[in-house]
């Protein structure tokens, strides 16, 4: 397989990923308004579904870095590691495109799910650590 198809396929997987990570945020959102609401039956039906897509991107991430086994080391160095989205190799463009993009949503998410942990565990709260 040619680095070109390679990077192709991780391109393709990051998407997926974003995919998921919209599906994480939706769900984070619907699981803050049900404990808003009380409704503890929706929040572990909801809460499982969560996971279920966490699952899904942890596979994910175990099919790049497989694919990534296969790049120059410069090009793992931006796929896995590197977030700085200033400087990088031209043929990489759509995949730190798709990072970023991964990046927002993410933090996104994040805001929610800390206002939900702090709402739930207050001082104890993993973000209080």
């Amino acid at each position: 397989m040619q680095q070109k198809d390679i990077l192709e396929e991780i391109a393709d997987k990051l998407e997926k990923k974003y995919t998921g990570f919209v599906e994480i945020y939706r769900l984070t959102k619907e699981l803050d308004d049900l404990l808003k609401n009380n409704d503890k039956d929706s929040v572990n039906m909801v809460m499982k579904m969560r996971g279920e897509e966490m699952d899904k991107i942890d596979t994910l991430d175990e099919d790049i870095n497989k694919a990534c086994e296969l790049l120059d080391a410069k090009y793992r160095k931006y796929i896995n590691k590197h977030n700085d989205f200033n400087s990088f190799p031209e043929d990489l463009e759509r995949i730190i495109s798709i990072k970023k993009r991964n990046n927002r949503i993410l933090e996104k998410t994040m805001e929610i799910d800390k206002k939900i942990s702090v709402r739930l565990a207050g001082r104890k709260s993993f973000y209080n650590v």
